[in-house]
């Protein structure tokens, strides 16, 4: 591996992993060398970042919608080819983001044919030099880190004092946000409801919880889906169909030291008797 300055270990924010040096040390050597392939990289969420010729031309994460996602997004106007090559630059750098948001575990490379996404003259529709993506990211991590706040794993509610109609003027997508917020979804669940990206969402998060109308309820594990517990009313077993009820036990008395049984005090004359009385000497 060829070595390159941005490989060097750098103080990163709280939500990068110190793995990412890692990814950075390989996207850079893919860089100067003009490899092709996929770099596969473990973690939650993790991701892979698509090469062709030392260039990144697509980049996917479970952590936040993919081109796909916001080219269905409805839109007032139609997208032409410019347009659809801008959506996919912005999801490129949001997998990104996502990836070093989240937890690295490890990354493998695998050599591939040229890939990623195609614009209509058979083009890569979007060709990102990789230590550009890397500052751009570590830009994006530096914005939000502030905050503290996980996109991925720290589930938010709504406050007490939260008013809707007061966030109007506090981020384009407050309203919508706060619409999605039920105290069961992360940044990156309201990201897939909004099919937006999920730097934009965290960005729109992080202003709401700085204004105090959103509050973080508590983190959830890796890899965890939120699932509500069953919920029993008394007596939905039917066992008392099946089996009578015990008898109820007996009310214990109000001074339970009454209950004791107690141990009979000596005779005091017999006592005495007993102590002038001479002890008899066993004769040898």
């Amino acid at each position: 591996m060829i070595p390159h300055p941005f490989a060097e270990p750098r103080p990163l924010p709280d939500l990068a992993c110190v793995s990412t040096a890692q990814v950075v040390a390989v996207l850079g050597d893919a860089a100067i060398t003009g490899r092709t392939g996929v770099l596969q990289v473990d973690g939650d969420p993790g991701g892979e970042f698509r090469l062709c010729g030392g260039d990144v031309v697509d980049v996917r994460s479970a952590g936040t919608p993919t081109v796909i996602d916001l080219l269905t997004r409805p839109s007032p106007i139609p997208l032409g080819d410019h347009a659809i090559r801008l959506l996919a630059r912005m999801a490129a750098l949001d997998g990104a983001f996502a990836i070093a948001a989240g937890r690295i575990d490890g990354y493998r490379w695998s050599p591939e044919s040229c890939c990623g996404g195609r614009d209509p003259a058979g083009r890569p529709a979007v060709a990102i030099d990789p230590i550009a993506l890397f500052a751009e990211t570590e830009r994006r991590l530096r914005a939000v880190a502030p905050a503290r706040l996980s996109p991925h794993r720290d589930v938010l509610c709504l406050t007490s004092s939260g008013a809707i109609g007061s966030a109007a003027d506090a981020h384009p997508d407050a309203l919508q946000v706060l619409r999605w917020t039920n105290g069961s979804r992360t940044c990156r669940d309201i990201a897939f409801q909004l099919r937006r990206g999920l730097f934009a969402v965290t960005v729109c998060v992080c202003v709401l919880l700085a204004d105090g109308l959103l509050a973080v309820r508590q983190a959830r594990r890796a890899g965890s889906t939120p699932a509500a517990l069953p919920r029993r009313s008394r007596g939905d077993s039917g066992i008392n169909d099946m089996l009578p009820p015990r008898p109820a036990p007996a009310a214990p008395p109000a001074d339970l030291r009454a209950a004791l049984p107690r141990k009979p005090l000596p005779d005091k004359a017999a006592q005495e008797r007993a102590e002038r009385t001479p002890k008899k000497v066993k004769e040898s």
